[in-house]
């Protein structure tokens, strides 16, 4: 499960990552808020692909754009979310890319509020 919380506070439809090649979309469409993105993964896991499919949903939920206000996504360093293309859909749509230190992503978590 990704989810994003906005500075404002407000949240948008998280993104699910289920484990499989295949998925019957009935077995829990209907019970899902709107907006709630599904996709596929063989690990369970973020790859590439689904990092595009990640931002594209933040996009779309924001309302992210050249011409828009500018955005900063603070981001871990896994593989995909430093891939150049996700770097260049990011900027394409005035969204400004923070990835935090390698190995500090536990300590300099933005949201925890309490000691960890």
């Amino acid at each position: 499960m990704v989810e994003t919380i906005i500075a404002n506070g407000t949240t948008i439809p998280p993104l699910m990552i289920i484990q499989g090649k295949q998925h019957m979309e009935n077995w829990y469409s209907s019970k899902l808020e709107k907006g709630v993105r599904v996709v596929l993964s063989d690990s369970g896991y973020t790859n590439k692909e689904i990092s595009l499919i990640y931002l594209d949903h933040i996009i779309l939920h924001t309302n992210a754009g050249l011409d828009k206000p500018l955005k900063v996504l603070l981001i871990d360093q896994h593989g995909s979310y430093i891939d150049p293309k996700f770097t260049i859909r990011a900027t394409v749509h005035n969204i400004y890319l923070y990835p935090f230190p390698s190995y500090l992503t536990y300590v300099l978590q933005p949201l925890n509020v309490s000691v960890f």
